[in-house]
């Protein structure tokens, strides 16, 4: 006999036509790419308030997608949070990414090669975090960063790997 939850994941695959999980590998993996082309705007700081718009609007459709409730000012807190978190010490790298581009030449290609791995690799990351959170009935609300650093730390090292081969092949992972 099947249980409440296991009815509950059933309506929600037919309600949408399509697994629930699928849907969301789908959203994180449009908002990976879509981070990673915002990273190779030539402007510095434009690209990273791009970035972190496209991260929020993959925060909103994640949460859509669980039936959980979304709020500008805890999304923030919560994105902010989450990428402190998967970063580290490696958020300066974002800033310096961002702003080596005003160097003509290798400055530009530099900052547009690092930047595209981080952000594409944080994207997936907090993707990943919150969809598991979401799946496992939380909200943005209740997200406590420091339970799921570790998970998004290794998420963040997998992102990596992701990013790096989708920048190569001009296309989505296999």
């Amino acid at each position: 006999m099947a249980s409440s939850e296991d009815t509950k994941d059933t309506t929600a695959e037919v309600a949408l036509g399509e697994p629930v999980s699928l849907k969301a590998d789908g959203i994180i993996k449009n908002h990976v790419m879509g981070t990673m082309a915002a990273a190779t705007v030539p402007v510095p700081a434009f690209d990273v308030a791009a970035i972190s718009v496209i991260q929020m609007r993959m925060i909103q459709k994640l949460a859509e997608l669980h039936g959980q409730q979304f709020s500008d000012a805890i999304a923030k807190n919560v994105l902010t949070s989450l990428v402190s978190s998967v970063l580290g010490y490696s958020a300066g790298i974002v800033a310096v990414s961002s702003v080596v581009k005003v160097l003509p030449g290798v400055g530009t290609l530099a900052g547009m090669a690092t930047l595209t791995s981080v952000a594409g690799a944080t994207t997936y990351a907090v993707g990943q975090v919150l969809n598991r959170h979401f799946e496992d009935g939380g909200g943005l609300d209740d997200l406590s960063v420091d339970d799921v650093a570790n998970y998004g730390r290794q998420q963040f090292k997998r992102g990596k790997n992701i990013a790096r081969n989708m920048a190569k092949s001009g296309k989505e992972p296999a």
